[in-house]
């Protein structure tokens, strides 16, 4: 296994959770991971470079004044009912494809749409009133 990655590193020590390094493959997966944990987890490419980040189930005053724009290479990002309201810290993910924001107290995403290379959404269990702006992301599959 690589080193931690440094935005890892400075997530465990803010949260005091331990994130554990799995292939990519297995994180993108969709069965259930743990009842109340989900998946918490994360996964690099062969150049050591974050790909991939699973914080279920952690709430968001835990993580969220962490240096959000460092994670540029991430493509899959679940923040899976983690009290999340808001989410405009995304909007420098560029290169997300995979995005689950499930069961929180979104109402705001209309920045979302210039994620241009966004394939998977979960918006389930929000509080979102209007979705209509999604249907200029070509290919984004809505799930839940």
């Amino acid at each position: 296994m690589a080193a931690k990655p440094e935005f890892i590193q400075l997530f465990e020590k803010a949260t005091g959770i331990p994130l554990k390094q799995v292939p990519f493959e297995e994180i993108n997966k969709k069965e259930r991971w743990g009842y109340l944990t989900g998946k918490r987890a994360y996964a690099l490419d062969e150049d050591n470079n974050l790909t991939a980040l699973s914080i279920d189930f952690i709430p968001q005053f835990l993580w969220l004044r962490l240096p959000w724009k460092e994670p540029k290479t991430l493509q899959y990002f679940s923040i899976k009912s983690c009290t999340v309201f808001d989410i405009s810290f995304l909007s420098d993910l560029k290169g997300l494809n995979s995005l689950d924001l499930s069961g929180n107290n979104i109402q705001d995403i209309s920045f979302l749409s210039d994620l241009k290379g966004l394939t998977s959404l979960d918006l389930s269990y929000n509080n979102i009133p209007d979705i209509s702006f999604l249907k200029d992301l070509k290919g984004l599959t809505l799930l839940g």
